[in-house]
């Protein structure tokens, strides 16, 4: 298992990887996907904290979760749901990564709650 985390806050950021990490394209080595989205992406505006992650009905950041971690077998399945859990209400949330195979999801909700879900058991 390869992990790692990376928060560039006032400069670039280079990621660079060694030959055990080679591959001939984007995502060939990959066997799953862990994305995580929350944390500092915050703002201030007049006193008040928003999230980063604009919801496109409201065009305004949700209040929801602080974070949301997903775990599935795609790496770009995991970061476009990361981003539209992160807009669902806890129990919206809950009923679509019930109906889901192969995914996990842990979220921090923005009142201290810790959520675990799990999607429907490969076969």
């Amino acid at each position: 298992i390869i992990t790692g985390s990376a928060t560039p806050v006032e400069n670039k950021l280079i990621l660079t990887a060694g030959e055990e990490l080679r591959a001939e394209y984007l995502l060939q080595r990959r066997e799953m996907g862990v994305i995580n989205i929350g944390g500092k992406g915050i703002i201030t505006v007049d006193g008040k904290k928003y999230h980063h992650i604009i919801n496109p009905e409201t065009l305004m950041p949700s209040d929801y979760y602080s974070s949301v971690s997903i775990i599935t077998s795609s790496s770009a399945l995991a970061d476009a749901l990361s981003t539209a859990i992160f807009n669902m209400e806890p129990s919206e949330a809950k009923s679509f990564i019930e109906s889901k195979k192969g995914l996990k999801v842990v979220a921090l909700t923005t009142d201290g709650n810790l959520e675990i879900w799990e999607g429907v058991p490969h076969k």
